[in-house]
């Protein structure tokens, strides 16, 4: 008998008196509980994971470590100068391999 997919359940989150869904283990915050808005935002929510695979969208996901590391690098090649030169802390900051 093949398994059950459900759909995550509209919840309340009692500290903070808002909704909540968790989807791929992610909290999401909804809006006030009980009203009008957080339900819509809960059904576009769903809608959107359910057309996706049960997978967040690829706006869900956020900036990748590789787009993290690559923003980092550029931002360190500025801040670690001195009189215009390099200082010794930026060769300790890159991999072996050569960032652009």
């Amino acid at each position: 008998m093949p398994s059950v997919l459900r759909v995550p359940k509209y919840r309340r989150h009692k500290p903070s008196g808002q909704a909540v869904v968790t989807l791929n283990g992610r909290d999401i915050y909804l809006g006030k509980w009980s009203t009008k808005a957080s339900r819509t935002e809960y059904d576009r929510l769903i809608g959107e994971w359910l057309a996706g695979g049960r997978c967040p969208s690829k706006a869900d996901l956020g900036v990748s470590v590789a787009e993290l590391a690559l923003a980092y690098w550029r931002y360190a090649k500025d801040y670690y100068r001195k009189d215009g030169q390099p200082t010794g802390s930026l060769p300790r900051l890159r991999h072996r391999e050569k960032i652009t």
